[in-house]
């Protein structure tokens, strides 16, 4: 199974160019490495959206790992696969979307700051 970070359509390429007016880089792919299973997710990301400035690092991207699940982020320099695990991580603050571990929201980094 993979995914694509970034796009709504079949097309494996984002919408973003890698800078100074180059071609469209591939939106990088999720790799499940143990697809003969479904165990419950234990990470989910909704609807992860992350901007900087006017570069679209994630748009509106979902995944979600299960106990035990191997998954590997895969695709070229500046296509969002550190941006996506910064936010699965919470090292980030996603722009739209959640985080949910165990089913449970995960505090944001500033949230977790303040208390």
């Amino acid at each position: 199974m993979s995914y694509d970070l970034g796009r709504k359509d079949d097309a494996a390429v984002s919408n973003r160019s890698v800078g100074r007016g180059e071609e469209p880089c591939p939106a990088p792919m999720l790799e499940h490495m143990n697809p003969t299973s479904s165990p419950p997710p234990v990470l989910n990301g909704i609807g992860l959206s992350k901007s900087f400035g006017s570069t679209r690092a994630l748009d509106a991207v979902d995944i979600a790992v299960g106990a035990g699940e191997s998954v590997a982020v895969m695709g070229p320099s500046g296509s969002g696969k550190s941006t996506l695990l910064h936010c699965l991580a919470n090292i980030e603050r996603p722009d739209s979307g959640q985080v949910l571990l165990r089913r449970s929201a995960v505090p944001t980094p500033a949230a977790r700051a303040t208390s």
